[in-house]
């Protein structure tokens, strides 16, 4: 086939194409080149969707700035400035901290315009009032927080007025005294009796009860702003009338004509009235902040209702924004669609009508018509493409013949290739290649190499002929990068040499001597290189470029098929090992105790369970394996929160489940599962706890927990009663009301120690019990009393008939089950509680404990009333020695003292004069103690007044000495109470910081920071026990400023620690410390110490650690 004359036809065609152009512009567009028509449609859609996004986000920004914005951030301002305006209320109320003024006022300034801004911001009609709400509440509070601080400040400044008007009245106290005992001296001097009993010594008197009740005042008014007790109102307003009353009788004597108490009496007055001023100024101030604080609180619950409406309103906006932003955005997206497809359509119309042409030209063409042209109507690449159509239609003929060689060629090589695809072995793929190649191309040798793990040499693989089976005998290689093979390998590319005589590198092999023509072809996978397909003819130039294509194509397919071969091999050794994998996993798991289930996640179908598991849910495993899971979910709810924390998070551990049996029965598991690879489907293995029996535990732990709780009342109620006879009662007959009992008495043991006498029993049964004079020996076998005292370990027993057994009595015949615990303090045995219930098996183990937490508070409480007895005989005794003392002190003071004709101590030594002729003498006592006499001698008889008057007197000054004491001790004891106080107010806090801890560590510290604040704790530690172990964990060392954290763990040992952990009671040692642990034989770690202080950590009768402090320098710094 001859090709045409194209450049001819090429320019009718132009021709004719350039008379359809119907304008300028069209024909500019028409000749544009493809490339730029495209970038011209993209960039008018992408500029047109540009315009489109950018306006949509400024709409959708504008309306989020100018609505939700800014409602977002004055709301938080909002929140958090409320909060702090309520602490720092709250915090002048506990600190009375100056500086929390400031603070505050600025806070409530900055929290009115906030929610005044936020009222201003409101855009919507239900939005106003919600907002107008949250201003008038935060209004309200701040008005609130102010009026609280006023009220408290007003109440700090009457406590300084009261403190102000105390020191005032102390010094007229003093001074009033002195007026009055100089009064006594002047009318003593001047012998005037009447003036004497009429107004100096009732002055004395009523002196020192206004004094007392002044006190009253102060202290009852102190009192009420510690406690805000309202029966300390009451006592409050006693202490005025009894202070008005005792000022009057006072003013009443000191309104004569005696220098100085005119005036004196009114500066008392006055004093008075400002104390009571300042008194009721602190009482109704501190009202009014209780008041305020309770309001405060009703504010603080409506402001929190308007914050969460309002972030609700926020929300809502913020909603809304975003609904409008999609909105904006869909329709911009959908007019970007539509434009698109428009100037696609006007596009596809522009290039695809000459392109359909051509297909038509091509269509011509496969039939076989080559004179078919294509017509030539634009400049563009279409244009050209025809113009190139046209050419290549007149060299199609030259190429037919070429192509039907090559279609053989690739037929072949097809062929080989279908072979290769069914042959898995290397060592058979590589003999058949070279062998077909051979038969199908008359080669004169072909050969493949492999390349070796280490990528040095190239081995032969395959080789055709007895040449090639003796190179593969030897072991032919050849190392890369040398001679025609290796720089194949190197070079990743063919290497053609049509007559090896020419080429200089070539290597000549004795077993091919007839090589006239060689090409190597690599054989690659990707850029690696697998090994080189070498071809070697015969004849000298009789291979050309197309043999270099063919076998390319084969090496590529013989690269393809090694890779199978080694992927095949690959996935037999995978699948083994996963065989053998899976075996081993099942076996492991059937080793397990745990119960395990492993399911399908896509179906849920279980694939395997283990034994355990089948127990546990009481199916076998045909009806599990192959099945569906069942529901085994007590509560269907609790399964979408389980499925969903897994599909989250691909695993879940420790989940508390409570699920149910086959039979329904139900139990409490923690359940764990994995999302694993099990024969290869991804499955979930699931492990099951069973902690059934630790639920149970727990119930019965809240149960202990509450009647611990109810001990701990009872021990509250106790420790105020000191006489041991009203306190067994008392405990006896709590015990019986609050735990729901039958019966409950105390046995206590005599002094004999071997009989159980019964000394208190509940009710009317019990009174009537005691007064029998009821009592059991303590070697009784039969007696469950007897039985606890000798052993001293608590007991049960149960009684099936009504027949008590031991000890019966016709009172307590409903008794069907019985309970006795030793009562002990330390080692030594007080007596026994015992309790009984008319239910039969009515008490347990945990009940055993509870009564024995009981028992030891009432060992406590009893041993705190016989040691009150004990010292209220040794208060008597020490009264008595305190009379002898005083009475040893005066007569040692006598037998030195200077006689004095008229005035001595003592009895009066023999009369020298003869004109004294009469005497009186009268004792000076404090409370039946004489601590001296008043002696007048007079040389007449002393008339009856005047011996009325000298009594009045002497009774008058030990009055002055007891309320001189009275004095001192109540001023001691408000500094005390005060002391106190502070105290309980630390302790209270500590309580309180405790109760919201979460951690050990927190608890700890807590501990630590509040005990510092009540002592010396340069030196202190906290340790832990864990009994089952017999291990001691310090939790908290501290030493000067260092503070360590679990510093150590050991085995509990002979220390201090364990010495207190043993014995169960504080142990006190102010000095002497090293004599005092060798006394006990305690082992001393660290370094000595000069005082020691350490305490039990004791709950529910279990001893969990220990709280020690010392000091390496100080002696006596603790006390008791």
């Amino acid at each position: 086939m001859t090709t045409p004359n194209l450049p001819s036809s090429r320019q009718s065609t132009q021709e004719q194409g350039d008379e359809r152009k119907n304008s300028r512009l069209g024909m500019y567009f028409a000749n544009l080149p493809l490339r730029s028509k495209l970038i011209a449609g993209f960039v008018f859609i992408a500029v047109f969707g540009a315009i489109l996004a950018y306006g949509s986000y400024r709409i959708s920004a504008r309306r989020f700035i100018e609505n939700a914005l800014p409602n977002q951030q004055i709301f938080g301002q909002i929140a958090w400035q409320s909060r702090t305006v309520q602490s720092e209320a709250l915090e002048f109320v506990s600190a009375g901290q100056e500086s929390t003024l400031t603070e505050l006022s600025e806070d409530i300034a900055s929290l009115t315009a906030l929610t005044t801004q936020m009222v201003n911001l409101a855009d919507h009609p239900d939005e106003v009032d919600d907002f107008i709400a949250l201003n008038d509440s935060a209004n309200e509070m701040a008005d609130l927080a102010q009026a609280i601080v006023e009220s408290h400040a007003r109440t700090l400044a009457a406590l300084t007025a009261l403190e102000t008007s105390e020191e005032t009245m102390a010094s007229l106290f003093g001074q009033a005294q002195i007026v009055i005992d100089e009064e006594i001296a002047r009318n003593i001097a001047a012998d005037n009796i009447d003036e004497l009993e009429i107004d100096a010594i009732p002055s004395q008197e009523y002196l020192a009860d206004f004094r007392s009740s002044t006190q009253s005042v102060l202290s009852q008014a102190l009192k009420f702003v510690a406690t805000s007790d309202p029966n300390a109102l009451d006592e409050y307003e006693e202490a005025v009338k009894r202070n008005d009353a005792d000022q009057e009788k006072l003013a009443a004597i000191l309104e004569s004509d005696e220098p100085g108490e005119l005036e004196l009496g009114t500066q008392i007055d006055k004093v008075k009235e400002e104390i009571q001023t300042a008194g009721q100024a602190v009482i109704e101030s501190h009202t009014q902040t209780l008041a305020l604080l309770e309001q405060f609180e009703d504010v603080e619950g409506q402001l929190n209702e308007s914050l969460s409406t309002v972030e609700q309103l926020i929300e809502r906006d913020v909603n809304e924004s975003i609904t409008t932003t999609n909105r904006i955005g869909i329709l911009s997206a959908i007019l970007t669609v539509i434009m698109s497809i428009v100037m696609g359509l006007f596009l596809s119309n522009r290039i695809t009508r000459p392109v359909s042409r051509l297909v038509q030209v091509a269509q011509q063409l496969g039939a076989g018509d080559f004179s078919a042209e294509a017509q030539v109507e634009t400049h563009d690449e279409i244009g050209a493409l025809a113009v190139a159509f046209n050419d290549m239609s007149s060299q199609l003929q030259g190429t037919l013949v070429s192509l039907e060689y090559r279609n053989r060629a690739i037929e072949t090589a097809s062929e080989v290739g279908r072979h290769l695809s069914t042959i898995l072995d290397p060592e058979q793929l590589t003999s058949a290649v070279v062998e077909r190649l051979q038969a199908a191309f008359n080669y004169y040798h072909v050969h493949i190499y492999l390349l070796d793990k280490a990528g040095e040499n190239l081995m032969m693989a395959g080789g055709t002929g007895e040449a090639g089976q003796a190179m593969l005998a030897d072991g032919h290689k050849i190392p890369v990068g040398k001679g025609l093979v290796g720089r194949t390998a190197s070079m990743k590319a063919a290497v053609l040499v049509p007559d090896v005589s020419q080429e200089k590198d070539w290597l000549p092999n004795p077993l091919l001597p007839d090589t006239k023509a060689e090409v190597a072809v690599p054989i690659t996978q990707g850029d690696q290189v697998l090994g080189v397909l070498d071809v070697q003819h015969n004849v000298a130039n009789g291979l050309h470029q197309s043999d270099v294509e063919l076998l390319q194509s084969i090496a590529n397919q013989v690269a393809i098929a090694l890779q199978n071969a080694a992927l095949f091999e690959q996935r037999e050794t995978a699948l083994a090992t996963v065989q053998e994998e899976q075996k081993r996993v099942e076996t492991v798991l059937e080793s397990l105790i745990t119960p395990i289930v492993v399911s399908g996640v896509s179906d849920g179908v279980v694939l395997y369970v283990n034994d355990p598991l089948t127990e546990m849910i009481r199916m076998s495993r045909e009806e599990l394996i192959g099945h569906i899971a069942p529901d085994f979910y007590a509560r269907s709810e609790d399964r979408e929160p389980f499925l969903a924390e897994i599909r989250q998070n691909g695993y879940v551990d420790n989940y508390e489940l409570q699920l149910k049996r086959s039979d329904g029965s139900l139990f409490w598991t923690l359940v764990s599962g994995r999302i694993i690879n099990y024969q290869n489907v991804p499955a979930l293995l699931t492990t099951l706890l069973d902690i059934d029996d630790r639920k149970q535990a727990e119930v019965a732990l809240d149960k202990q927990a509450n009647e611990l709780a109810t001990v701990a009342q009872m021990s509250v109620i106790t420790a105020t009663i000191l006489e041991s006879e009203e306190l067994l009662q008392e405990v006896v007959d709590l015990t019986k009301t609050r735990f729901g009992l039958y019966h409950a008495h105390i046995h206590l043991l005599n002094e004999s120690k071997d009989t159980l006498v019964l000394t208190a029993g509940a009710g009317d049964v019990g009174r009537k019990m005691v007064t029998e004079g009821r009592s059991i020996p303590l070697a009784a076998e039969d007696s469950l009393v007897a039985t606890v005292a000798r052993t001293g370990q608590g007991a049960i027993r149960n009684y099936e008939t009504a027949v008590e057994g031991f000890m019966p009595h016709p009172l307590l015949a409903e008794t069907r089950s019985e309970m006795a615990v030793a009562i002990t303090l330390g080692d030594e045995l007080l007596g026994v509680l015992d309790v009984r219930s008319d239910e039969l098996d009515y008490f347990n183990e945990s009940d055993m404990q509870t009564l024995t937490t009981l028992a030891s508070q009432v060992a406590v409480a009893l041993q705190n009333a016989r040691l009150f007895e004990q010292s209220q005989k040794a208060l008597r005794e020490l009264d008595a020695l305190a009379r002898r003392l005083t009475h040893e002190g005066w007569e040692s003071y006598l037998d030195t003292a200077v006689a004095d004709a008229n005035f001595i101590y003592g009895s009066p030594p023999e009369e020298n004069n003869g004109d004294v002729a009469n005497k009186i003498t009268l004792p000076l006592g404090v409370h039946g103690t004489t601590i001296g006499q008043l002696t007048l001698a007079e040389p007449q008889a002393m008339p009856d007044k005047a011996a009325r008057i000298a009594n009045e007197v002497a009774q008058r000054l030990s009055a002055h000495i007891e309320n001189l004491r009275l004095t001192q001790q109540m001023e001691a004891s408000l500094q005390e109470t005060q002391q106190r106080t502070e105290e309980l107010t630390i302790l209270n806090e500590m309580s309180r910081v405790m109760a919201v801890q979460t951690s050990i560590d927190g608890v700890v510290k807590t501990v630590y920071d509040h005990l510092s604040r009540l002592m010396d704790t340069t030196d202190f530690y906290l340790v832990l026990y864990e009994e089952k172990v017999e291990e001691v964990i310090f939790v908290l060392t501290v030493s000067g400023e260092e503070m360590r954290w679990y510093p150590e763990r050991r085995r509990a040992g002979q220390g201090l620690t364990e010495y207190i952990i043993r014995h169960r009671q504080p142990l006190l040692m102010s000095e002497n410390v090293d004599r005092h642990l060798e006394k006990m034989g305690i082992v001393a770690y660290g370094k000595p110490a000069e005082s020691w202080l350490g305490a039990p950590l004791i709950a529910g009768g279990r001893v969990l650690g220990v709280i020690g402090l010392q000091s390496d320098t100080v002696p006596g710094l603790y006390n008791e």
